[in-house]
């Protein structure tokens, strides 16, 4: 600036620039968790970039209300990352030093679960901190809503029974009516309070409305000296109250067995032949479905060690023809003795009443504590048809490679380690079509090899490729080795080939922090775009690269090109759900087509509203 007088003096004054307000050409979002270049999470972690003119390093950027870090600046261009923020539209403002302003009005759509458990759920109290190991999700109440959620076992304070029931409500709303709808603890002396390890809910009495199937452990009551049976079957009256069926569940006779083995001949007939000294382990897993086309529904539990049976053949049964040397004495009418090894993995067909047809119905028991086949332990079980032949396949998962025989179960259960080598953990049991199965592994899998034996602690069955066939989705909550995904998607490629690993074709890669490792898993469409996604949680508290914490349940969208993207800032800042859980359910709480996310455990999250073990959240677009 200069200043002239009357006179020709001239007097220079400071300089001033002349600055033109910035300019917004385009907003969009280049990577992160987005579905599109306009959606972004409710978590955050989105990088924004914004084109234009005009931009100098003093600018502020508004993400909404919010004032965002900027980890680019030019002229031209500015990158930021999102901060995790409320769902809705949200405008992004370029505001320079003078206070010029550009604004692209609705330029994001935030979107994502948010943490409802304040207005969905009953609250924990002294009375039950609705702390679960394992829950199941269906409609128990003939409402056409998934809105009644089970819990079983954990630690629910002074609460006798163990397995409660919360029910949706007209306005979406989980209300507890154990009190009303379930049996009292002391209904079943056998199993007190409902206490189990998996749970699932299924029609068993081919009445309306399905019946809750519960298992537990095995163990000595030494105040009655009898192994327990941990298979119970609670009836629905259609109307979602559940009674103790007597008539249904197995009973176990008293002493140190457990209900009779039953053998069948195929053609109608069966008989007893033995019975069960101890049920050895946990159970784990546990299926509903019709696998002898017989139109009820068997049940099949995966528990954690293969199962001893004490067998007794009745010489009646026998076709001795010429003389059979007998014994000492040719004594036709006594019986024959000896302990097996039977199938970790037990079919209970419906027969009026759950039968065990384990030895019959399993070809190549697991046999004597030395026997290195396959004793069909199982952490996760799924039913569904993967040869396209009649009947149900079972698909069952474990995630130790040592343990997968008897041979390995024994040794390391009885002298704390393996003396077995490293075996294919999961399992491909092919129906025939009549419900007795074989090993199909060996021609379904491909051999095992660095490290990677298709261990897992979790699995599904589901069209992810979209060629109407069953894909098998594995996960592990450590991984199969270094650098390689704990999660794997196995294309269904059919009988002649089996399943093709193509984990590195459709998920991310790897990173040091991130190897999609978890031991829950649900493989659903969560954002009604049409594409299956995929949920994994594990209840270890998870570090990110800097030891802050990170979320411990992850979420993978499926996209356009049938390949999947890290998603998980559509799920609560790890702030304030850190996302540790025992199970993973979705569920239909209103009616609508938006899902709600159900987390859960038997311990607290690092992180969680109220520090709250069972969180709900509302998908919200």
């Amino acid at each position: 600036m200069a200043l002239r007088d009357r006179g020709g003096t001239v007097a220079t004054g400071p300089l001033f620039r002349v600055k033109a307000p910035p300019a917004v050409t385009n907003v969009t979002a280049v990577a992160g968790a987005v579905t599109n270049a306009t959606q972004v999470g409710v978590g955050g972690g989105v990088t924004v970039r914004v084109s234009g003119s005009g931009f100098e390093s003093g600018d502020v950027v508004l993400f909404g209300a919010a004032e965002v870090t900027l980890d680019f600046n030019t002229a031209d261009r500015i990158d930021f990352t999102t901060p995790s923020s409320a769902p809705g539209m949200v405008d992004v403002s370029v505001r320079d030093v003078l206070d010029d302003e550009a604004t692209v009005e609705d330029a994001f759509e935030v979107i994502g679960f948010v943490d409802s458990t304040a207005t969905r759920s009953p609250g924990s109290n002294a009375t039950d901190d609705l702390g679960a190991v394992a829950a199941a999700i269906g409609d128990v109440d003939g409402d056409n809503k998934v809105d009644d959620v089970v819990l079983l076992g954990g630690l629910p304070g002074t609460r006798a029974e163990y397995a409660r029931l919360l029910t949706g409500n007209a306005s979406g709303v989980l209300v507890d009516v154990t009190g009303t709808k379930m049996p009292a603890a002391s209904t079943d002396p056998n199993m007190a309070g409902f206490d189990g390890t998996a749970v699932a809910l299924g029609d068993i009495d081919g009445n309306p409305g399905p019946e809750l199937v519960i298992a537990g452990r095995g163990y000595y009551d030494g105040a009655t000296n009898y192994y327990q049976d941990g298979v119970r079957v609670l009836a629905n009256d259609g109307t979602g109250t559940f009674t103790f069926s007597a008539t249904l569940t197995r009973q176990p006779s008293t002493y140190y067995y457990l209900p009779y083995i039953m053998a069948d001949d195929e053609g109608g007939d069966s008989y007893q032949i033995g019975t069960v000294y101890s049920p050895g382990g946990t159970s784990n897993a546990i299926a509903i479905g019709d696998l002898d086309d017989d139109g009820d529904n068997e049940v099949v539990v995966g528990t954690s060690f293969g199962l001893y049976a004490y067998l007794y053949v009745d010489p009646s049964v026998i076709d001795w023809g010429s003389a059979p040397y007998y014994g000492t004495n040719n004594d036709l009418t006594a019986g024959i003795y000896g302990g097996h090894y039977l199938s970790a993995t037990r079919i209970l067909d419906n027969e009026g009443q759950l039968v065990d047809r384990t030895l019959s119905r399993f070809d190549g028991p697991a046999g004597s504590p030395t026997s290195t086949s396959p004793a069909n332990v199982a952490r996760d079980i799924a039913l569904g048809d993967v040869d396209g032949q009649d009947g149900l396949d079972i698909v069952i998962t474990w995630d130790d490679p040592l343990t997968v025989s008897v041979y390995g179960q024994y040794s390391n259960s009885q002298y704390g380690s393996s003396s077995d080598v490293a075996r294919v953990a999961t399992r491909i049991l092919l129906n025939d079509g009549d419900g007795f199965f074989s090993d199909g592994t060996a021609n379904w899998l491909t051999a095992a090899a660095n490290n990677e034996f298709w261990q897992g602690h979790a699995l599904e069955l589901v069209d992810i490729t979209g060629d109407a066939k069953l894909d098998l989705v594995l996960l592990h909550d450590k991984g199969p080795s270094v650098g390689r995904s704990a999660l794997r998607i196995l294309r269904n490629d059919g009988a002649s080939t089996g399943f093709t690993d193509v984990t590195t074709n459709l998920l991310p890669p790897v990173t040091a922090t991130e190897t999609f490792s978890g031991s829950s898993l649900a493989v659903r469409d969560v954002n009604g775009d049409g594409k299956l996604d995929i949920l994994i949680g594990t209840t270890r508290s998870v570090l990110g690269p800097r030891g802050t914490t990170a979320r411990s349940t992850r979420l993978l969208l499926g996209t356009d090109t049938g390949t999947f993207v890290f998603g998980a800032g559509f799920l609560e800042a790890a702030a304030d759900d850190s996302g540790e859980t025992e199970f993973i359910l979705l569920g239909d709480l209103e009616g609508a087509s938006d899902p709600v996310l159900i987390l859960g455990g038997g311990t607290t999250p690092t992180n969680s509203t109220n520090g709250d073990k069972l969180r709900t959240f509302d998908w919200t677009d």
